[in-house]
């Protein structure tokens, strides 16, 4: 038979092993160890666990910082494509002109302060 503990440490293995499945974390930086990667997805299932809050907070963050830089790109190029043509920048239309990621990192890069934002204003 199957005891109390028994079924509440397969229930919080199974919660853990489905929120450790579930979190998508952003590209690790060049060189990161296995075992960096995996603390550190280890820590994020745990303040999943604990506070699931706190990462929809950073995740809602980053998607809004991502909807910006990504307005900020394609406003950037449409200036750049009416420079070009000899348009004026004020009569190119607003709609959505997607930029390689290439691109976007150079331009991105380029125009960060001294703490590594992005100066989007």
């Amino acid at each position: 038979m199957r005891g109390t503990s028994d079924i509440l440490y397969s229930c919080l293995l199974t919660l853990f092993a489905c929120v450790y499945t579930a979190l998508h974390l952003n590209v690790p930086k060049r060189g990161s160890g296995f075992f960096s990667l995996l603390l550190t997805k280890l820590i994020w299932s745990l303040v999943a666990l604990l506070a699931p809050e706190v990462v929809l907070y950073y995740s809602v963050g980053q998607f809004i910082e991502a909807r910006r830089l990504a307005k900020y790109m394609n406003r950037l190029y449409q200036v750049q494509r009416a420079t070009l043509t000899g348009v004026d920048s004020e009569k190119v239309p607003d709609s959505p002109i997607y930029v390689s990621l290439n691109s976007q990192h150079h331009v991105a890069k380029k125009h960060t302060d001294q703490k590594h934002r992005l100066c989007l204003t």
